[in-house]
């Protein structure tokens, strides 16, 4: 009774003790300072009696009869041995420890330098050869342009919260996305604009979480005084316009909408500590640099300066812009185009994303964004952090879908994809904690089908921008004189009138009956016709193949209707000055009045009246 049985061992006292999880305790005879590592798990010390589960797994913890560092692969280090050692950088794609050696540590900067050559290169060119070419194709496009590019930001918000969200979720311990979708996520975390690990900084010095924090922020507040300093030059040199409105200052502000998560993300980082048994002691690390302990002077510092960065980024950010946007909320709501006024140049970019009426919601969308990323890192339990993700993941889903605040209804559709897809990143999640959990047997080949489903969402997301960006090339028709005239002599034929006004006016002869009859539809109703030109009805109006949309409302004049179609003049600009009114098709949803019912009974009247009057005339001839 000198040794203690299989899956036991005996510690130092003599006395026997279940073995933990993550050691192997085959044989009899098992001791607390001869326990052997499973591979994928890491132990302290010799003295230690806690055996934790490794990072990234058996790559960087073979396993053995071995503790702390000495546990650890090449290249890694620390407590989990989730550290690179000098001359190595962490690759974000493989989840490795890469040795700085590897060629492939020089490819990001060179991409990158290539790509800012080349579109330098481009547009030195076309300012040079093609400047009034483009200025005009920007005029007559722009509303397009504009659109693209905010769906293109919006798919790039989505992309930064499913990172960050799986981000969040791992920092805390919890499962990460299955393979290979976590290969795909791995890719697009380039969108969370992380320097240091996009250009591996890690092999031109070597910094702690620390020094990466003082780096960010010093980055950012270096270059909001280059914005400034360029903004004032602008200024002078063209001597008209404020610093705060000008090109650089913009540019900067939008950057710091971009970065926004990031940089949240990291200041919230520096409040956790994982505690780790090293047998006579508990070692207390940072958990997001565990290279760090707790109560070093460098982790207070570190942690006095991530409290800067959230005073400044996810409180004050917010605060701020709400302020520019409620003081001009005004101007906002009675904007008649998508970016509004050169006033507002300088955040138009927020709100020409919505209808006037939605002047606050860029502040709803980032408050959002916080909540799943950075707001996430605050929350110990995991299983609570994802019941919070997916209420609020649903419940801005079924918002925004009853609420349908953007300026175009195709956005609305793409935001209703964009946030199912967060949607299925949480309940992905949830499904890989339930199978760590219960290890199920046939987990392999679940990964395998959520990953191809989930990257299946993915790639329709991007489908939905490629044919919305196809369509908008293919079907949106500009506005004109001449168009305008084209679409009413179209309509015109098909209902019998016989003079056009160029303006978009159908004058009511014979054809004010027809006209007429459409309206008892009701004020403001969409009236289907045939589009024979074909054009596809322009941005913001169901892509209709054949018809096209047209909203006919009564003139207050009897003998003249009004009609706003795909070519007319209210296509491009706001959905009325109140907000309220959405275009193409969802002019449908106003409710006829009594007023405009009164008013077409008069048009009929009036008509009946004249048909009298001139069979009476050709009778007296």
């Amino acid at each position: 009774c000198d040794s203690c049985e299989r899956d036991y061992y005996m510690n130092e006292d003599g006395e026997c003790h279940e073995c933990p999880d993550g050691t192997e305790c085959d044989a009899v005879g098992n001791e607390l300072g001869s326990l052997r590592v499973e591979a994928g798990y890491f132990r302290g010390a010799v003295e230690s009696t806690t055996v934790d589960k490794c990072t990234f797994g058996e790559v960087a913890c073979p396993g053995g009869n071995k503790t702390g560092d000495n546990l650890c692969t090449d290249g890694y280090e620390g407590p989990l041995c989730d550290s690179c050692e000098e001359d190595y950088y962490y690759d974000s794609y493989t989840m490795e420890c890469v040795t700085c050696s590897n060629p492939q540590v020089v490819v990001p900067l060179i991409v990158v330098s290539a790509i800012v050559l080349m579109i330098g290169g481009v547009v030195a060119y076309n300012y040079k050869y093609n400047y009034e070419y483009w200025t005009t194709y920007f005029g007559e496009h722009k509303e397009r342009l504009f659109m693209h590019i905010n769906q293109g930001t919006m798919v790039m918000v989505t992309w930064q919260i499913v990172s960050g969200l799986g981000q969040a979720h791992s920092f805390r311990g919890g499962s990460s996305y299955p393979a290979p979708f976590s290969y795909f996520v791995n890719m697009i975390e380039v969108f969370m604009l992380d320097v240091f690990v996009i250009f591996h900084t890690e092999c031109v010095a070597r910094t702690t979480y620390a020094d990466k924090l003082m780096v960010a922020l010093l980055t950012v507040v270096l270059l909001g005084v280059a914005a400034v300093v360029i903004g004032a030059v602008l200024v002078y040199m063209e001597g008209e316009g404020t610093v705060v409105r000008s090109l650089s200052v913009k540019a900067y502000i939008v950057l710091i909408y971009i970065v926004l998560p990031t940089m949240s993300s990291m200041a919230f980082s520096a409040f956790n500590c994982d505690q780790f048994d090293y047998g006579s002691q508990i070692g207390s690390f940072m958990t997001v640099d565990h290279r760090m302990e707790c109560q070093s002077q460098e982790a207070v510092a570190a942690r006095a300066l991530a409290g800067t960065i959230v005073a400044i980024f996810p409180i004050g950010v917010p605060l701020a812009l709400f302020t520019q946007l409620y003081t001009h909320r005004r101007q906002i709501m009675d904007r008649e185009t998508r970016s509004g006024d050169s006033e507002l140049g300088y955040i138009a970019f927020l709100f020409r994303l919505y209808q006037p009426k939605y002047w606050y919601m860029p502040i709803v969308d980032i408050f959002r964004r916080l909540m799943l990323t950075s707001g996430l890192l605050v929350i110990n339990d995991t299983i609570v952090q994802l019941l919070l993700a997916a209420v609020v993941s649903m419940s801005f889903v079924v918002a925004f879908r009853e609420w349908k605040p953007f300026y175009e209804v195709e956005t609305d559709t793409l935001f209703y994809m964009c946030g199912w897809q967060i949607v299925l990143c949480v309940i992905t999640l949830m499904l890989m904690t339930m199978i760590e959990d219960k290890d199920h047997r046939n987990s392999g080949a679940l990964q395998t089908t959520v990953s191809v489903g989930m990257i299946g969402a993915n790639l329709a997301i991007l489908w939905t921008v490629g044919r919305i960006m196809r369509g908008g090339s293919e079907e949106a028709v500009d506005d004109g004189d001449a168009e305008q005239s084209e679409d009413a002599e179209q309509v015109a034929g098909e209902e019998g009138e016989s003079a056009i006004q160029p303006a978009g006016a159908i004058q009511t002869n014979a054809g004010a009956e027809a006209a007429a009859a459409a309206g008892l539809a009701g004020y403001g109703q969409a009236v289907q016709v045939p589009n024979t030109t074909g054009s596809r009805p322009a941005q913001g109006r169901p892509s209709t193949k054949g018809t096209s949309l047209r909203r006919v409302v009564p003139s207050t004049n009897t003998t003249n209707i009004e009609l706003t179609g795909t070519n007319g003049t209210n296509n491009n600009g706001p959905r009325q000055s109140s907000g309220d009114q959405r275009q193409g098709s969802r002019a449908a949803e106003e409710p006829s009045s009594g007023a405009a019912a009164k008013q077409r009974e008069k048009v009929m009247a009036d008509k009946e009246n004249g048909s009298q009057g001139g069979g009476g005339g050709g009778g007296g001839g």
